[in-house]
């Protein structure tokens, strides 16, 4: 087989049909498992987006991931607002700090870069850890609502399913989503201009790219898809 028609094969999608069936094959615990295992893998991907496509090492990529996470926790909690919106304005959050972060990060390079990032991260880590009466601090935000997925019930074999079932289909879908918007980013102009900056920095300003503009624009998608995933 060649690499054109490697390129082809929709390995994606071949993945989704073959998770689909996680909940009915295995037990609770591996429907936990699955589902933390297709969240982190946005995760993942979030990241490679600076690391890969970018050439950016960053070491405090887990930050916008807490982020994410916390504000979609504690709107849902505290403002009692639905899981979808709660969700998107995680990733919105998630994606204000990373421009913040990113607009003094992107003026370094290399090891300095990759060590603001960490600095930065760390603040992260200790406003999660230390500000007990936001975060709940090393114990944790407990009580945290499911979201309502009553409306699944009417859905034919799944509408019978435990609550963490359904949430795992909840989850696959919409990384899903999140992998298809990441792929059209990468294969965009926009993300080809980011393999050029990642190979040769220089030559890309000297054609004319504005290459701290790019990556800060980099840092920001990939820190609001890495809240998305927290």
């Amino acid at each position: 087989m060649t690499a054109a028609k490697v390129n082809r094969v929709p390995w994606t999608l071949l993945i989704f049909l073959v998770l689909l069936p996680v909940p009915f094959l295995g037990s609770r615990f591996y429907t936990f498992v699955a589902t933390d295992i297709v969240i982190l893998s946005l995760f993942a991907t979030s990241l490679n987006l600076l690391l890969g496509t970018t050439g950016l090492v960053t070491f405090g990529h887990a930050a916008y991931f807490g982020i994410g996470a916390y504000t979609t926790a504690l709107l849902m909690k505290n403002l009692g607002m639905p899981f979808l919106p709660s969700w998107v304005a995680g990733g919105l959050m998630a994606g204000a700090f990373a421009m913040v972060f990113g607009f003094f990060c992107v003026r370094l390079t290399k090891i300095y870069f990759a060590m603001l990032t960490l600095a930065f991260a760390q603040i992260v880590w200790a406003i999660c850890f230390k500000w007990n009466d936001v975060t709940g601090g090393e114990q944790g935000l407990p009580n945290v609502p499911y979201p309502d997925l009553g409306w699944m019930e009417m859905l034919p074999l799944i509408g019978d399913l435990r609550v963490s079932d359904k949430f795992y289909f909840v989850a696959l879908i919409l990384v899903a989503l999140c992998y298809a918007a990441l792929r059209r980013i990468v294969l965009s102009p926009f993300g080809r201009v980011l393999t050029v900056i990642r190979d040769n920095p220089e030559r890309a300003q000297f054609i004319g790219v504005n290459v701290r503009l790019y990556e800060l624009a980099a840092f920001v998608v990939a820190g609001s898809f890495a809240g998305l995933s927290g």
